[in-house]
């Protein structure tokens, strides 16, 4: 296992651009680290910083307490999987994953047997004397995996190792990793663009946009509890629905009103009011923030009078689930329903929110009205906290 500490790790190229910004971290033996974002955000610029394979432009890394910022990649004690597997189409699976041991000249009867324990670990002894060019997309990048685990690093860096895959075998994979990981107890950085990915794998996730760190929480963290109004929409699928509204005050009561007919209004809780009110948004435009799960087309917890109405454009149905997408106040908005729901396009319909579970957000700063900071959290400096 291996713990890895980055503090103040900056990237900037010589035309200027700065791909990481500040970025500070420490991560523990044995976690499943997830690094993820938009494309460009620069995610898989700050591993291969840790891999050696870029250079520190200022900062401190630190691998099992040792400074590495100018160690050679095969100094730092970790293996990589890159994206595109890596493979030698001239050689066998046996050959491939035995090469870097060859190269190190290790003992011919322990080579033999740490490639068997692992391909015995990945069900990929049946294929040792097969060429890369006979397997599956699934099989070669089990055959990547094994080139690195023969070598037996306390930490994996992993890049976007399952996007050339099909959607069958990502998900396939991705069990598969969650067993290995859990099996072998080493330290995994991992890094995705894919949310399911992230929410799946990961005991942590890193949310990166733009060189900077948005937020560092479990999976259920971010999900229920995100810094602001990116990292809201990033993770979940489909992405949270974000309505405009005004906070008024109504007959002694606030309340959130929507658009301008009059009837589209979330009555909430007096301490949300009185939050509300304490830090100056009465009489201002705030963004309401429901997941689909959480918008029915039947009232919940007793809340008659919380409605939004939503103008049906499209209807999905998925077998299990029904998704019902339209506009509501203009907004693109979308609703997680039961297969029984015989809602259709065209229709206007009322959607009720489950006021217990939406979320509110400033629309200058973008940061969550009703965010708690708790242990299983951390914010990067600069972006929202």
């Amino acid at each position: 296992m291996a713990k890895v500490l980055l503090s103040e790790i900056n990237k900037l190229y010589k035309n200027g651009f700065h791909a990481v910004k500040d970025f500070n971290m420490e991560i523990q033996d044995g976690e499943f680290i997830i690094f993820v974002g938009p494309s460009g955000c620069g995610k898989s610029t700050t591993l291969r910083m840790i891999a050696g394979l870029e250079d520190i432009t200022s900062g401190e890394l630190q691998i099992d307490g040792k400074r590495m910022n100018y160690a050679d990649p095969k100094d730092r004690g970790l293996s990589m999987v890159f994206q595109n597997y890596a493979l030698y189409p001239y050689m066998n699976v046996y050959e491939n994953m035995a090469f870097s041991l060859r190269c190190a000249k290790m003992d011919r009867q322990e080579m033999e047997q740490r490639v068997h324990r692992a391909a015995d670990m990945l069900q990929i002894e049946h294929l040792l004397k097969r060429k890369p060019g006979t397997l599956s997309g699934g099989q070669k990048q089990r055959v990547a995996i094994g080139s690195v685990l023969v070598r037996e690093q306390g930490l994996f860096l992993m890049d976007e190792p399952l996007s050339n895959l099909d959607a069958r075998l990502r998900t396939q994979m991705r069990s598969w990793l969650a067993k290995l990981h859990k099996q072998l107890g080493v330290t995994i950085i991992y890094v995705t663009h894919d949310q399911v990915e992230a929410m799946t794998l990961g005991s942590r996730i890193v949310v990166m946009k733009e060189g900077e760190i948005h937020q560092i929480a479990s999976p259920g963290e971010l999900y229920h509890n995100p810094v602001n109004q990116f990292v809201a929409s990033f993770i979940g699928a489909p992405t949270m629905n974000f309505i405009p509204v005004e906070v008024v005050a109504e007959e002694g009561e606030i309340v959130l009103k929507c658009g301008n007919s009059g009837t589209d209004k979330l009555f909430i809780s007096s301490a949300l009011g009185r939050k509300l009110q304490t830090n100056g948004y009465m009489g201002k435009m705030i963004i309401l923030g429901v997941r689909a799960e959480d918008l029915y087309i039947e009232s919940v917890n007793e809340q008659k009078n919380c409605r939004l109405s939503m103008q049906v454009s499209v209807r999905e149905n998925l077998g299990a689930e029904v998704l019902v997408h339209g506009e509501i106040n203009g907004e693109p908005a979308c609703a997680r329903v039961k297969p029984g729901c015989m809602v259709k396009p065209k229709e206007t319909v009322w959607m009720y929110p489950d006021m217990t579970k939406v979320k509110l957000f400033d629309c200058a700063t973008e940061e969550n009205i009703l965010y708690e900071k708790s242990s299983d959290t951390k914010i990067q400096k600069g972006a929202g906290a």
